[in-house]
């Protein structure tokens, strides 16, 4: 799996500064890999699925489960949304407006 910070590059870029007030979420982005990468051309919209950089113990896996927990509406040239599980974890980012050069990186990378 690819590095979100080689694979998108502009994009964490452009997702760090919306972050600015959140340090946490920029580690993690800058540990994250890209998981699958989705786009709707009719939506002009896409979604990137990440692995966060924090594997889970057994405890957490079995017993808690992994939950979508929140979606967090970020500011920025882009139109996004990064998505939480409950244990705090960037699960995923939706990119809903994005800029051409981005757009087209992600339908270059999207799995059909």
């Amino acid at each position: 799996m690819e590095k979100l910070n080689s694979a998108f590059p502009d994009l964490l870029s452009d997702l760090t500064l919306a972050l600015s007030a959140r340090p946490e979420l920029i580690a993690q982005l800058n540990d994250a890999s890209v998981v699958r990468v989705s786009f709707d051309e009719e939506a002009d919209a896409g979604y990137i699925h990440v692995q966060a950089g924090r594997a889970l113990n057994a405890v957490e896996q079995r017993i808690i489960g992994v939950k979508h927990a929140k979606t967090l509406p970020l500011d920025g040239r882009e139109w996004a949304n990064l998505d939480l599980d409950n244990f705090g974890r960037v699960t995923g980012i939706e990119i809903l407006t994005p800029p051409a050069d981005v757009g087209a990186l992600m339908r270059s990378r999207a799995s059909v």
